[in-house]
């Protein structure tokens, strides 16, 4: 059973404070660092009140939908004041969940016209077209995004859930390979990473991945049931129990763990446990799609083992 897989949309809110001598130092921590937005004027002329009219101005036709509008004056003003660039782009992403996608997407292609060379202008703009399902023009930004950064951790898992979305599973485990490469400590892109291995059958790199998950991690659910389900299908079905067991002792309610660790005492013959798993799964969930039958063939199986005992 393949899980949700986690999404990482981190928004880039403000690039950062725009000074003469460049743009200041940022840590890392949750969100991206980035570099400055707009390459300083050697000179301007252009005043704080015009600066705070054209962002007014800017702001005002967005709010009133006049997009093609906005642009025009946006792409007139960054020839006086570059930093006009900015504003645009700080007002389509401050208001990013109440704005249509059609508008956040012209406003973005915008600002990528005026900075083509800035990578989290077209990270923003990947964002929106993965929104918008148009998954191939993502993947383009995207890729545009990790060529200027390739140290860019978001951009390379992002691009990952594009390449998972279109089935492209060989891709997507390489774009989450570079992102832990960049993150090793994001649980997520390795957890993710080993989904879709198993999905490829190739069980012993998924629990490696797995591993490296659950060792950032450890109170993960699911990577213990899912490096479980990897065990159990390489048919170590010791190590799968134990797996299991650390999944429902993480979460008690997970019924398709103690359904697949009845699975797994039921491969070691130990058909009195494994009812007694499924039994925890269907007191969980009465209407399990598989705990019951696996139920009654585990009962048949302990009646018959004890018959050739007897």
């Amino acid at each position: 059973m393949k899980n949700s897989k986690t999404l990482c949309c981190l928004i880039v809110l403000v690039f950062c404070s725009f000074l003469l001598s460049g743009c200041a130092d940022v840590e890392q921590s949750g969100n991206k660092t980035n570099e400055s937005l707009l390459e300083p004027a050697s000179t301007t002329t252009t005043t704080v009140s015009e600066n705070e009219a054209i962002q007014k101005k800017l702001s005002s036709l967005i709010d009133e939908g006049k997009i093609d509008e906005a642009l025009s004056l946006a792409g007139n003003e960054s020839k006086k004041d570059p930093q006009v660039v900015l504003y645009l782009n700080n007002i389509a992403v401050s208001s990013m969940q109440d704005r249509k996608l059609e508008d956040l997407d012209k406003i973005f292609s915008k600002v990528v016209e005026l900075t083509p060379t800035n990578p989290d202008t077209w990270y923003n703009k990947a964002l929106i077209l993965d929104r918008m399902s148009r998954f191939e023009d993502a993947l383009q930004a995207y890729n545009k995004t990790t060529r200027l950064n390739p140290k860019d951790a978001e951009a390379w898992f992002n691009k990952a859930l594009v390449f998972d979305k279109l089935n492209r599973t060989e891709e997507a485990i390489d774009s989450y390979n570079k992102s832990a490469a960049v993150r090793p400590d994001n649980a997520g892109a390795w957890y993710d990473e080993a989904i879709d291995l198993a999905l490829l059958k190739r069980y012993d790199e998924a629990l490696a991945a797995y591993d490296k998950a659950i060792e950032i991690n450890p109170k993960d659910a699911n990577a213990w049931y899912n490096k479980a389900n990897s065990l159990a299908a390489l048919k170590r079905y010791e190590d799968a129990v134990t797996a299991y067991e650390n999944a429902t002792t993480i979460d008690p309610r997970h019924a398709d763990a103690w359904n697949n660790k009845g699975n797994a005492l039921a491969s070691l013959g130990r058909y009195g446990e494994a009812i007694a798993a499924y039994g925890k799964a269907i007191e969980i969930n009465p209407r399990h799609p598989e705990a019951k039958k696996n139920n009654d063939t585990a009962t048949a199986n302990l009646l018959e083992s004890k018959k050739q005992t007897e």
